[in-house]
């Protein structure tokens, strides 16, 4: 492996595990931060899961919603049904909010 390569790989690792013990970063691949980018993974990559933010997605595109942004009623829904299934966070350790799946839903 070459310096470059090792640099980077103990610099992902760190970063990793200051995401980890919840230390505030500027972005993390893109995302917010930590739990968002975990949550997004996990939503849009695990296949009952995403079949579940699909279906909420889907199910309430025409949904009038009063007082809260469309995407924050659809997020409320589905950790709604997460939480009634016993799933709070994602394998990894991530928090569902109504937050990271707003964020994870977006574009779906």
């Amino acid at each position: 492996m070459s310096r470059c390569a090792t640099i980077a790989s103990i610099s992902t690792r760190n970063m990793y595990a200051n995401a980890k013990k919840g230390e505030i970063m500027a972005k993390y691949n893109g995302h917010k931060n930590w739990n968002h980018w975990n949550v997004a993974l996990w939503l849009n990559n695990d296949e009952g899961l995403y079949n579940i933010a699909l279906h909420f997605v889907n199910h309430y595109r025409k949904a009038r919603v009063n007082g809260e942004r469309h995407s924050t009623f659809v997020a409320r829904q589905i950790l709604t049904r997460l939480a009634d299934e016993g799933i709070t966070q994602t394998p990894d350790g991530a928090p569902y909010s109504v937050a990271t799946i707003e964020s994870a839903i977006r574009g779906m």
